[in-house]
C-alpha cells in the first residue's frame, strides 16, 4: 500500500477517503465504519479527506467496500 494512503499514526490506521463534502458525509462514514467488527474508533477529517481508524485485526478490504458502497472514493491498492 502507498504510504500516503495507509499509514500508522498513534496506533491509528490513516486512510485517504475522497468525496466527503460536508459534516453529514463525515458522520455517515464514521457511523458505517464503526459497524465493522474490531473497529473501536473512527475519526473522519473533512479538510484532509482522511479517515483514522483504530482497532485490532481490521479487515481493510471490508473498510474499502463500505466506503465505496457509501459513494466515496477509497484510494488504495487493496
Amino acid at each position: 500500500m502507498d504510504a500516503s494512503i495507509f499509514s500508522m499514526a498513534d496506533d491509528f490506521i490513516v486512510l485517504k477517503v475522497t468525496g466527503m463534502t460536508c459534516n453529514h458525509c463525515v458522520a455517515n462514514v464514521e457511523k458505517n465504519l464503526k459497524k465493522i467488527d474490531n473497529i473501536e474508533l473512527v475519526i473522519a477529517d473533512l479538510t484532509n479527506q482522511t479517515v483514522k481508524i483504530k482497532g485490532d485485526n481490521i479487515d481493510l478490504s471490508l473498510v474499502k467496500q463500505t466506503v465505496e458502497d457509501l459513494g466515496y472514493g477509497f484510494e488504495s491498492n487493496i
